[in-house]
């Protein structure tokens, strides 16, 4: 099993303030597929809150990552299916557009973190052969 920390911030949206979260996330391969869990930890004094953002609670989110069936012989470097369920509170009045927007500028970010240890990490000691 792998594990993190991660913190992620999104910008502010109009009149809704920015919201970040400090989470722990850990990794495990099940089956051909990568599970990864993750929820919010309280280090007050290790990562204090940004002035102007709201700190967000994730109460747990967890994604698979696995091989695309259809595609994976024709190009393994860019096949795979993304499962992501996450339920969170981000604090403070938000408007349900609002809220649309900003989890999923916040799916689509953790998608980059995830493609960037992917290919940086796991990637060379899954694939040594792969360019």
């Amino acid at each position: 099993m792998v594990s993190s920390g991660d913190k992620y911030t999104s910008n502010d949206v109009f009149i809704i303030k920015s919201r970040e979260v400090v989470a722990a996330r850990a990794m495990r391969e099940i089956d051909g597929a990568y599970i990864l869990a993750c929820r919010s930890v309280s280090l007050p004094k290790e990562i204090p809150e940004l002035k102007g953002s709201v700190r967000a609670h994730l109460h747990i989110s967890v994604s698979r990552v696995r091989p695309d069936p259809d595609y994976t012989s024709q190009d393994p470097a860019h096949s795979c299916i993304y499962d992501y369920v996450i339920c969170t509170d981000l604090k403070g009045m938000m408007f349900r557009s609002a809220v649309n927007q900003v989890l999923g500028r916040a799916t689509m970010k953790d998608i980059e973190n995830i493609r960037v240890h992917a290919n940086t990490v796991l990637r060379p000691q899954l694939y040594p052969g792969l360019k």
